[in-house]
């Protein structure tokens, strides 16, 4: 940036010191139509001295404005990246859950044929108690 702005003032005193020369120049002649085309000069570079002064000071608030845009640009980008990394800590958090839900679903089925496997057995042991115990019932 030092490097840059190093340049402008360069270019601006190049600016300026043509200018003094032609003043001086201007002094110097005794031609008219000299003078008239050293004046025409004169006012060719005042007008590229204001127009150097327009460009830097745009280019000044061209580069200000994009600082300001990529540092923006770089926050909402970790603000996404945190985004990112809490969703991603919520799916597996998530499919922990359902992992854990469908593990219970599968014991509690298997408990629950287990038990009416117990249940028909009981069942059957019963009714089987009950027809040795009383014969006439059949």
């Amino acid at each position: 940036m030092s490097d840059e702005l190093h340049r402008r003032q360069t270019d601006h005193d190049k600016l300026v010191l043509l200018e003094d020369k032609i003043v001086q120049l201007i002094e110097e002649t005794d031609n008219t139509r000299d003078k008239a085309y050293l004046l025409i000069l004169m006012k060719i570079n005042d007008s590229m001295i204001s127009n150097t002064t327009s460009i830097n000071a745009v280019s000044d608030k061209i580069k200000e404005i994009s600082e300001a845009f990529n540092i923006r640009n770089i926050e909402h980008d970790a603000i996404l990246n945190r985004g990112k990394g809490w969703r991603d800590i919520l799916v597996w958090v998530l499919g922990g859950i359902q992992a854990l839900g469908i593990w219970a679903l599968v014991n509690l089925n298997t408990e629950l044929k287990d038990l009416h496997k117990e249940q028909e057995i009981q069942k059957i042991e019963l009714t089987q108690h009950i027809a040795a115990e009383f014969p006439q019932l059949k």
